[in-house]
């Protein structure tokens, strides 16, 4: 019997965010994702950036980097996975290790259309 995939929605939100961030304040157009609504990510990490975002690839897209403001220290990302024609999948888990993913599968046509606009408004805001 094949196991049946529960479809996610994906979606976000920018906002311009003034927070602490290295060794002081830093003020940036912050990016949000949403799964079925709520958002993602946890208290640990800043939220992504624009650079952030335009750093992220067909393969892994980073939600969120580490307080000191360098995502290469440490972030949580999404590590991206089109499992079938028609769904991607993403296994969000931290950057440097495995603790523990979460996963969400989404309609890749409805996907495809929210990453576009993500990336549009990152090149934007570069």
């Amino acid at each position: 019997m094949k196991k049946k995939i529960i479809m996610n929605h994906l979606s976000y939100k920018t906002e311009y965010v003034d927070i602490e961030q290295g060794c002081g304040h830093k003020e940036y157009l912050a990016f949000y994702f949403y799964v079925d609504g709520e958002k993602i990510g946890s208290e640990n990490y800043n939220p992504a950036d624009y650079s952030d975002i335009l750093e992220s690839d067909k393969n892994l897209v980073f939600i969120q980097h580490c307080g000191c403001g360098v995502r290469e220290c440490s972030a949580l990302v999404a590590n991206v996975n089109y499992s079938a024609d028609y769904i991607v999948t993403w296994s969000v888990d931290e950057y440097r290790y495995n603790s523990g993913a979460e996963i969400y599968h989404f309609p890749k046509s409805e996907y495809e259309t929210i990453m576009a606009k993500v990336f549009n408004s990152a090149r934007l805001e570069e």
